[in-house]
């Protein structure tokens, strides 16, 4: 009971006993949700004191006891009729105040029901005026639309309703004024001006005073209605896929024995909208037959365990045509029984004619595959005999060249006829690749990585077509960065190859200027990697935009004019592009007519940081003056210099050096360039020891001149006391090099021819060389006789005649041709490896060229190494060292030691020097480890070779291998060798391989437990 209540019932009480003149009025107020209280006026009397006592009821109108009113006295009193009337109405006026007491209760416990309810609700709720004022809103509401409590306050429905929907908002605030209550769709716009939809359900209110206000109720039906416009989409896009694909549903309710078409499926077997598909309707219209068997053998195995079926039969359609269809149902299955059957049926007629016509087509590619593989065939060989007319007199320039080259030449003759040499190993490169031009087409070229210098890499690629370039007139200039890595992985003859035909076109296309080979890296990534750029730049005709995407189509040059002009095939740059795809890349061009061209790849390749070099003196150099009419050139020397830490001045001309030196108390080193207008390099350093007296020890000059300049130059150098001599394009090794002999005299008298070939140690050795071309067999015996003196040659001209040798005295190594008359080299090692003793002969191929493929050729037929001509002594050296590894004294009776028998399969010294300083322990530990790797790849080995397994048979060879390598292991590391390199080809020989490595692996390791036995 509230304070004002009670202060009511206090004053009425008082009322009663002061109207009916007693001394105790008591109001008592009892229900069932309220504890009784008693209002009381007057003294405390006790029932049985009280001479005079009534209680009247309190009822409201329903009825309900609310409590009572109780009016007692000491005294016997008489009531008039007034004061009976006044008890009445006080009564009355008791129960309404009780009675407002509680609906005052009630009403406040719905409106904190109904603000928990408006509070929390997960529903968007609000209170409006009709003219849109929002009087207040819950706290779902403000987050949905972006906002809080506070913020919107002040708003209206128009502040949250998108202008383009005024319309429906005065629509909706109407019907709600008029007719109580509205619902439907609302679009809301939120703060962040996104849009939503809300459905509402709202009623009018009126409050007390009479105002009119609505509760809005609305839940946010934004990602409802996408989700229907999607899954409506959805439909769409099936039903239309349906069509298209011609691709229909079915479904068969098993339990009421109902059988659902889609309107695709009606439309395939050709029946009306309106037919009704029963299952013996359904299976009737597929083929009478092997057809019908076949569905209904489906049916009933489905039913029976679940099994799904996709089946290609034949149906004949309501209006008798025949049909190809694909048919995949499936089981669902309730409490073990098939309850429910539905798939998809479509129409695969035209894909059923399509595979006829694919048959016969196929059949008539076979017939015409067959005609240009034996065209193919005949092409082939025709290559390969064209390969070995082209590449035999090539080889003998490049093979003598090679030789004369280890004469005494002077410099002159030295550097012409390396060129030369270089020309030819280009050409023959250039020949193998348009001899394999079909390769490339296929896609069946490889590229072959390996190690090499970039500098003289770069250095080689410029000497080849610096003299035509200067021979032309034309400055070549070889721009390598001095950030660019020492050493790069890359296949050399494919990127020569590339690079010779960019610089070969530059040269052909340019009349005057000059020529740029520029070499740089673009960025360094990770894993040792860098992005490299090959880039060519020349000053000739250019070539038009239109048509520059048209040079690098085959057998195409710009216009017929440029052919009939320049010549050419138009391949190179097809080639060249090709050769790039393989590593990466593409030839890109900048050009325009009269402006010259620049061809450009960048290609990312693994490098190789080499150690700084050590020229000695060069920090003694401050100061260089470099005189050269080309600017491009003197930037290049400039950065060349400026790396070490050189400070450069700049001439311009023979007449600048002049000048610059009467201003100047001079140079270290002069860098003087022969090619000047007007005044030439000679004569500028006579000028020089003219007028400023220089003399020769005085002053250290540099002359820059290229290659088709004669003897003059060098005969005036001597005359001028010119110390040193560059050919053009200049690299950096060789300017440092040049630099540190100017200042070192005691270098500068060291010996500067090359060192005689290094001599065979050992005894006299039987070799037989294969070869029926004169040529290549008076350079291979001249090679030969170069590495060992007192080799007795035996010289065959053909297969037969090298068996006929063999069968007579056994060599000590054979050099075998493979294209040779009467028998090839293929057939006559089988040959001689059937002969007693032939077995153990290493046999080294001599092929044409270092094609992929090729070692593979000659492993499968006995061979042990190969090596491509033309030969080159330092590599047939290299060859030799790793076959005849036993020195011969006398007669080749081949006897050897048990110690050295021993070595070939375990050498602890190899051990020993990689682990050089390690003690015992680590060997002991090392040897155990190779044993139990040896022994799991052995039965590694041994499960491949069940599965036939090829490659993982090459990794385990590669593994072993590399093991082998370092422990000592020669014999085991050939035959992993042979593993490695075992291909699909070779699969009846790996049976023989196997035994070996078993063989040599039981023995290695026994080996490998004495050695162990020995270190206690």
């Amino acid at each position: 009971m509230n304070a004002i209540l009670q202060q009511e019932l206090n004053r009425l009480t008082e009322l009663a006993a002061l109207v009916c003149n007693v001394q105790v009025a008591t109001i008592s107020i009892s229900d069932d949700q309220q504890p009784s209280v008693v209002i009381a006026h007057g003294i405390a009397i006790t029932v049985p004191e009280a001479s005079f006592h009534r209680t009247y009821d309190l009822q409201d109108n329903t009825g309900r006891m609310l409590g009572t009113l109780t009016l007692s006295d000491t005294r016997s009193l008489q009531w008039d009729r007034g004061q009976e009337k006044a008890i009445a109405l006080l009564v009355q006026e008791i129960v309404s105040h009780i009675t407002d007491h509680y609906h005052y209760e009630e009403l406040l416990d719905s409106e904190r029901n109904f603000r928990a309810f408006f509070e929390n609700s997960h529903g968007l709720m609000c209170t409006h005026d009709l003219e849109g004022r929002l009087l207040s809103v819950n706290n779902a509401c403000a987050a949905i639309l972006g906002y809080t409590c506070e913020e919107m306050k002040d708003m209206t429905l128009a502040d949250i309703v998108p202008a383009q929907y005024e319309n429906e908002l005065h629509a909706y605030l109407k019907k709600i004024g008029t007719e109580g209550k509205a619902h439907g769709l609302m679009i809301t716009i939120h703060k962040d001006g996104t849009m939503g939809s809300v459905l509402f359900n709202n009623v009018l209110f009126r409050n007390l005073k009479g105002e009119s206000y609505v509760i809005g109720n609305a839940i946010d039906v934004t990602e409802r209605q996408v989700l229907e416009r999607d899954l409506k989409r959805t439909r769409e896009i099936l039903e239309r896929t349906s069509q298209m694909s011609r691709i229909g549903g079915w479904e068969a309710d098993l339990v009421n024995r109902e059988l659902f078409w889609s309107d695709v499926t009606k439309a395939i077997h050709e029946v009306p909208g309106n037919f009704q598909p029963t299952m013996a309707t359904a299976i009737g219209f597929y083929k009478e037959g092997d057809n019908r068997e076949a569905i209904s053998e489906a049916l009933r195995i489905s039913v029976e365990t679940g099994e799904a079926w996709d089946l290609q039969l034949q149906i004949i359609t309501a209006k008798g045509q025949e049909k190809w269809v694909r048919a995949i149902g499936n089981a669902e299955f309730e409490n073990g029984k098939c309850k429910r059957l539905y798939g998809t049926f479509q129409d695969i007629s035209a894909t059923k004619e399509a595979e006829h016509q694919l048959i016969l087509q196929k059949s008539n590619l076979a017939a015409a595959k067959q005609q240009a593989e034996q065209a193919n065939m005949a092409k082939s060989e025709f290559l390969a005999n064209m390969s070995h007319e082209i590449r035999t007199p090539l080889n003998g320039v490049i093979g003598f060249t090679e030789l004369v080259l280890k004469t005494d030449l002077n410099e002159t003759q030295h550097q012409y006829l390396s060129i030369v040499n270089q020309s030819a190993n280009a050409l023959l490169s250039i020949i193998n690749d348009i001899l394999d031009f079909s390769k490339i087409e296929s896609g069946k070229l490889e590229l072959d990585i390996d190690k090499y210098d970039l500098y003289e890499f770069s250095s080689q690629v410029s000497d080849i077509v610096s003299y035509q370039a200067q021979h032309k007139g034309l400055e070549m200039l070889l721009n390598v960065s001095t950030q660019l890595p020492r050493f790069a992985w890359f296949d050399e003859v494919r990127l020569k190859q590339i690079l010779i035909n960019l610089l070969g076109n530059a040269v052909k296309f340019t009349s005057n200027g000059e020529i740029e080979l520029k070499v740089h890296p673009l960025e360094f990534l990770e894993d040792d990697k860098a992005k490299i750029r090959f880039e060519v730049r020349d000053t000739g005709i250019g070539i038009k935009p239109e048509k520059q995407l048209k040079i690098f189509e085959a057998f195409r040059q710009e216009d017929a004019s440029t052919t009939k002009k320049y010549g050419g095939t138009g391949l190179g740059l097809t080639i060249s592009n090709k050769l790039l795809a393989l590593m990466g890349s593409e030839l890109h061009i900048e050009s325009g007519v009269s402006q010259g061209s620049t061809f450009y790849f960048d290609i990312v390749l693994t490098t190789v940081e080499a150690p700084a070099e050590n020229q000695d003196n060069l920090e003694r150099i401050k100061d260089v003056l470099i005189v050269d009419d080309n600017d491009n050139n003197r930037h290049i020397l400039k950065e060349m210099l400026q790396m070490k830490g050189i400070s450069c001045t700049e001439a311009r001309s023979g007449f600048d050096a002049l000048e610059l030196l009467s201003a100047n108390d001079g140079y270290d080193i002069i860098l003087m360039d022969y090619h000047m207008p007007y005044m030439d390099g000679l004569e500028t350093v006579r000028k020089m020891r003219h007028h400023f007296g220089m003399k020769p020890r005085e002053q250290g000059i540099v002359l820059l001149h290229s290659s088709s300049d004669d003897e003059r130059i060098i005969t005036a150098c001597e005359q001028l006391g010119i110390g040193q001599r560059m050919v053009k394009p200049i690299k950096i090794h060789e300017l440092y090099n040049s630099l540190s002999l100017l200042i070192n005299k005691e270098k500068r008298k060291r010996h500067q021819q090359e060192q005689q070939a290094e001599q065979w140690i050992g005894g006299r050795l039987n070799i037989l060389i294969v070869e029926d071309n004169p040529i290549n067999m008076l350079l291979a015996t001249t090679v030969v006789k170069r590495i060992a003196h007192d080799a007795r040659i035996y010289e065959a001209q053909d297969g037969i005649d090298a068996i006929r040798i063999c069968r007579a005295q056994l060599p000590d190594l054979i050099l075998m041709d493979i294209q040779m008359p009467i028998m090839n080299g293929y057939e006559a090692t089988g040959r001689i490896r059937e002969i007693k003793g032939g077995q153990r002969i290493p046999i080294i191929a001599l092929t044409a060229g270092n094609l992929k493929g090729e070692r593979e050729k000659c492993m499968e037929a006995g061979m042990n190494d190969f090596i491509s001509k033309p030969l080159i002594q330092e590599k047939l050296m290299e060859l030799f060292r790793k076959w005849l590894t036993v020195p011969v004294e006398e007669e080749p009776v081949h006897l050897t030691t048990v110690r050295e028998v021993k070595e070939e399969h375990f050498n602890i010294a190899t051990l020993e020097t990689y682990l050089m300083g390690e003690d015992r322990a680590v060997l002991k530990q090392l040897l155990k480890l190779t044993i139990d790797e040896l022994k799991s790849a052995i039965s590694e080995l041994q499960s491949a070779a069940a599965a036939v397994d090829i490659r993982k048979i090459n990794r385990i060879g590669h593994k072993i291998r590399g093991t082998s390598q370092i422990i000592g292991l020669s014999k085991l590391s050939r035959i992993a060798d042979e593993l490695d390199m075992l291909t699909v080809k070779h699969e009846p020989e790996f049976s023989q391989l196997m035994e070996a490595m078993q063989l040599e692996s039981l023995l290695t390791i026994q080996l490998m437990e004495e050695q162990i036995a020995t270190y206690g």
